[in-house]
């Protein structure tokens, strides 16, 4: 974790590194909630499709 963190911890301020976390964090929360609606949608469209055929 030190490795991944180690050039961020490299800048002078305080300031910097709050907004580099706080950026890091509102990616992140992006990221998941992309993928969480991707999963959710992807998996009804697959229970739907194959809600007739009794093939698992």
């Amino acid at each position: 974790a030190l490795t991944l963190f180690s050039p961020i911890l490299q800048y002078n301020s305080n300031e910097d590194l709050r907004d580099i976390l706080g950026n890091f964090q509102q990616s992140s929360q992006i990221v998941v909630e992309t993928l969480k609606a991707y999963y959710l949608r992807s998996t009804r469209r697959y229970s739907r499709k194959n809600n007739g055929s009794g093939r698992r």
